[in-house]
């Protein structure tokens, strides 16, 4: 293979994959996984509810950032929306008190 059709092969892959979504999940998984290790390596004795405070915290910070520069801001209440809201409330909240 030249190296001409390596290098114009190259960008179209990468565009590909990621219009795709699976350049997002490579790397989401690999923020994952990085994460995990990091976690594990600083904050093994940590407790599991003020851990996942923390986490929360942290998550809200970057996607309500990133929600502000990329939705358009508009609330549509739904069945949908309850029932997701409902789930992380009450499983994720009893999971986490059963876990304690």
């Amino acid at each position: 293979m030249k190296l001409k059709t390596v290098t114009t092969l190259i960008p179209f892959l990468f565009v590909w994959l990621w219009s795709t979504g699976f350049g997002a999940c490579l790397v989401s998984l690999v923020g994952i996984s990085i994460s995990t290790i990091i976690q594990k390596r600083t904050a093994a004795g940590t407790p599991l509810a003020s851990g996942s405070l923390w986490q929360y915290i942290g998550a809200i910070a970057v996607v309500s950032t990133a929600s502000y520069f990329t939705e358009a801001q508009a609330y549509n209440p739904t069945w949908q929306l309850y029932a997701a809201l409902g789930w992380l409330v009450v499983v994720l909240g009893v999971a986490l008190v059963v876990r304690e």
